[in-house]
């Protein structure tokens, strides 16, 4: 259901597609666990990939990156974190809206892997942290991050307890 919520009603998106879209170097762009497609299909880099684990989710963001005519150099792929292994190396990695259902030790392990070996110098790793008790995992930014060398920011904060954070790899 969470599938069929519109852009325009979710403002951590449009928090996190501003801040993308800011950034100096936009040459690539993942976002696992893209679902429609609403916020990479609005990221202006140069090679944009959105993964997701469901097929149907992703002939659905196809078609309708087609029918916005946002489609140039999307390449959408099915993904699954906790089982396959991700190929490239990106200026961006997103992961935003789903991480709460991912055990904290496992997606602390996936955290690590993306960071070192996925992510540009430079490049930033954005996730988003509840701190909510009605979800099933809420991850501390401080323990996903204890064994990586990296600046925290937080982009945004929410009332429900959503905050949006910029993982980012130094120089």
């Amino acid at each position: 259901h969470w599938h069929v919520t519109p852009y325009s009603a979710r403002p951590y998106a449009k928090v996190i597609v501003k801040h993308i879209n800011n950034r100096n170097i936009k040459c690539s762009v993942v976002e696992i666990g893209c679902g429609l497609g609403d916020i990479i299909r609005r990221l202006q880099f140069s090679n944009r990939t959105g993964l997701d684990k469901d097929q149907r989710v992703l002939n659905a963001a196809q078609f309708i990156s087609r029918l916005y005519g946002r489609c140039n150099k999307i390449n959408y792929k099915q993904f699954d974190l906790t089982t396959d292994e991700l190929t490239g190396n990106f200026d961006v990695i997103l992961m935003c809206n789903w991480i709460h259902e991912i055990e904290p030790k496992l997606l602390k392990s996936k955290v690590e892997e993306l960071f070192n070996n996925h992510l540009n110098v430079g490049g930033e790793l954005i996730v988003d942290v509840m701190n909510n008790k009605t979800y099933k995992y809420n991850h501390s930014v401080i323990d996903l991050t204890s064994n990586l060398k990296c600046l925290i920011s937080i982009i945004a904060e929410f009332d429900y307890g959503r905050n949006i954070i910029s993982i980012k790899k130094a120089n």
